[in-house]
């Protein structure tokens, strides 16, 4: 599940998606994110269709709730029929039902980060930084395993 926008980290996570794909010899799926679709109305079709997925990854915050949201009107149970993950640093998924499975971008690491190198870029144009991994860190909760979650 992916934003509707066309700025880096869309087009990226779509890219990094069908390349997965096409090494897994998988058929892709995508559907768009919409603010205005807070209920996930959007995958009904999907979620009540011949070619359910076993599982939704969401590269937003609003993702997990669409997805859960739109799962219990289709009567997909999570995680026993859909396994579900999305980027957020939302506490509140916590105590979702069933808690929800986020993956942490560390934004506040990625963005002082970001502002140093263009600090730097714009202080020494000539000087082209080394590239910076932030790693993700994700939050294994009971809709991503079919399995009990320990802690």
């Amino acid at each position: 599940m992916a934003g509707p926008g066309d700025e880096h980290y869309t087009r990226s996570c779509l890219a990094a998606y069908l390349r997965w794909c096409t090494e897994h010899d998988s058929e892709p799926c995508t559907i768009p994110l919409t603010a205005e679709d807070e209920e996930g109305r959007l995958l009904d079709p999907l979620l009540s269709g011949p070619r359910r997925p076993d599982g939704i990854y969401g590269i937003y915050d609003p993702c997990g709730r669409q997805v859960l949201a739109s799962a219990a009107r289709c009567g997909s149970r999570v995680p026993d029929d859909l396994l579900v993950v999305c980027a957020s640093e939302d506490p509140a998924y916590a105590v979702a039902e069933p808690p929800l499975s986020t993956v942490s971008l560390a934004p506040k690491d990625t963005v002082a980060l970001a502002v140093s190198a263009l600090v730097d870029l714009i202080e020494r144009p000539q000087h082209r930084p080394e590239p910076v991994i932030v790693p993700a860190r994700l939050q294994i909760r009971a809709s991503s395993t079919r399995m009990p979650v320990q802690g």
